[in-house]
């Protein structure tokens, strides 16, 4: 009883530090992000965008402006080329004082096509979230 209960408690532990340690690079999150967008789940994307001091129904036209976009020009462009294939981090740079950092990717596309892109985060709470900010 005594060993089955430890196995248990050691499992619990284990998915603990697993989720405390996801994302925790700009890196990390910059590509966690992507793969959720080109995966088919924008949404969560969404949520995990730095919205500052906008007020909720703010957030919400945004994500619904966002939504739209995505719907009516990113994914046409991204299905077009074959969808993605692959996605790399190549370089982060994070701010001198750890708040912000800048992510490059490198985007390979089914028809072979590559584009490197620039992503821009925030540290929120710990959580590196994508930044709207110009």
């Amino acid at each position: 009883m005594t060993k089955k209960l430890l196995s248990v408690m050691m499992c619990a532990l284990a998915f603990v530090f697993a989720a405390c340690s996801s994302n925790s690079t700009p890196g990390e999150a910059a590509k966690a992000y992507a793969e959720d967008l080109y995966g088919g789940n924008p949404e969560a994307v969404y949520d995990n965008i730095d919205y500052g001091d906008a007020t909720p129904e703010d957030i919400e036209r945004t994500k619904q402006m966002l939504t739209e976009m995505w719907n009516e020009k990113g994914k046409p462009q991204v299905d077009a080329k074959g969808g993605v294939k692959n996605i790399e981090v190549v370089s982060e740079q994070i701010a001198e004082d750890g708040k912000s950092a800048v992510v490059k990717m490198k985007f390979t596309y089914g028809n072979g096509d590559v584009e490197e892109d620039d992503t821009k985060l925030v540290l929120v709470d710990g959580k590196w979230l994508l930044s709207i900010e110009k």
